[in-house]
């Protein structure tokens, strides 16, 4: 039924009407108007098809997903008042659906309907219907569906009314709820790729919002925030290998209670989970250039916002020289960091950008020569990966 409309009413009817006295065109009006009328009626008889959305096989629900996509297209006028109230709901909220093979006609669904009719958010709770389904929907990797569902996650954002976004508390929720579906153990390395690509295409959406929107909160803390607790905290720690505990400041040299008597952050008992974890090389990859493709993508507009992202990433590679002792996993900590410097040379430097030397690399150097010094003179032994990562800084 949605392939004959979307033929009969979506195609033929625009092309109807140059020749009214042509006997085939007065015969295929009589044709389209014979299937208006029966999806009019198909429509109200089956009450807005709401009972085959709840349908327990996916492949009715998929169907009706497509068929309601082909009336939002090409029957609009049907989409009433009465049936707003009820459709609203059931399609912007429809990201309870687990089904994978669902997940392709529902999108298509959701993101027509809420452009076809903007006024259809009013008719909903957002929070509750919209917001809270989707935080699941992300928590659980999109339910299978990651290659199909990431791409679509900025044309998500940008189909919510910006009087509904209240925006530190849903940024803060979307990125979360987001960084916390990827889940290391099922991420295949073209699933990495989708991840890390709609995590930076989201991250630079969502940083760029208070601009675009006044609120209650202190908007130009925002980004700020943003950079401190999600990029520089928990994805740059990510990168680290090492644990973003949330009741930790961001300086990775402070202690907690939970820590046993001697120990820094760095070497944590709740750094063993990633310590222990196997790290895919193509996740590491695409979380290192996902970070510098961020950085870099601000560094034309925000350079200050760059600057506050730098200071933070020096203070972690700081607390891994001064610790080295300490830290059961140095040679790891070190060889990543090691790797990002190359990726950013590589990505970045080499392309004429000095914001990497300016405000990474030479304070790095500067701000290591002490603890260098210290390690020549006491002779102590220094791990190859961390030779390598100094002589490549004073090259910088």
């Amino acid at each position: 039924m949605a392939t004959l409309i979307d033929i009969l009413l979506g195609v033929k009817l625009r092309n109807c009407g140059s020749d009214s006295a042509n006997t085939e065109n007065k015969s295929l009006s009589k044709v389209l108007s014979g299937t208006l009328s029966s999806a009019e009626t198909a429509f109200s008889m089956h009450k807005y098809f709401l009972d085959f959305l709840r349908s327990k096989c996916a492949i009715i629900r998929s169907a009706t997903y497509t068929l309601l996509t082909s009336y939002i297209k090409n029957v609009s006028h049907v989409f009433n008042e009465e049936a707003m109230k009820v459709l609203s709901s059931a399609l912007l909220g429809t990201f309870h659906e687990k089904d994978p093979s669902c997940h392709s006609s529902m999108w298509d669904a959701f993101l027509v309907f809420s452009r076809r009719f903007p006024e259809a958010w009013s008719y909903c709770n957002i929070h509750k219907v919209v917001f809270s389904q989707f935080w699941y929907f992300l928590q659980n990797g999109c339910y299978g569906s990651k290659q199909a569902s990431y791409p679509l996650l900025v044309q998500f954002l940008e189909s919510i009314p910006s009087k509904a976004i209240v925006t530190e508390q849903f940024t803060y929720d979307f990125l979360h709820n987001l960084w916390a579906g990827r889940n290391l153990r099922q991420l295949s390395a073209a699933e990495s790729l989708a991840f890390f690509t709609a995590f930076k295409q989201s991250f630079l959406w969502l940083l760029k919002v208070p601009s675009r929107n006044s609120g209650g909160d202190s908007s130009d803390d925002i980004p700020i925030k943003l950079i401190t607790t999600i990029l520089a905290k928990n994805v740059w720690h990510d990168y680290l290998l090492v644990s973003s505990s949330t009741n930790q400041d961001n300086n990775l040299s402070g202690s907690s209670d939970e820590a046993t008597s001697g120990d820094y952050l760095l070497s944590h008992k709740k750094s063993l989970l990633a310590s222990n974890t196997h790290y895919p090389t193509y996740y590491l990859q695409d979380l290192g250039k996902c970070i510098i493709e961020i950085l870099d993508e601000i560094s034309t507009t925000e350079n200050h916002l760059v600057k506050v992202a730098c200071e933070a990433l020096l203070r972690d590679c700081l607390d891994i020289v001064h610790q080295r002792e300490r830290l059961s996993k140095f040679q790891d900590h070190v060889e990543q960091v090691v790797s990002f410097f190359l990726s950013l040379d590589q990505l970045v430097v080499q392309k004429g950008k000095t914001w990497p030397l300016e405000s990474l690399a030479r304070p790095l150097v500067e701000q290591s020569l002490p603890v260098i010094k210290s390690m020549v003179s006491s002779s102590a032994e220094l791990v190859p990966s961390f030779y390598f990562f100094l002589r490549y800084l004073f090259v910088l």
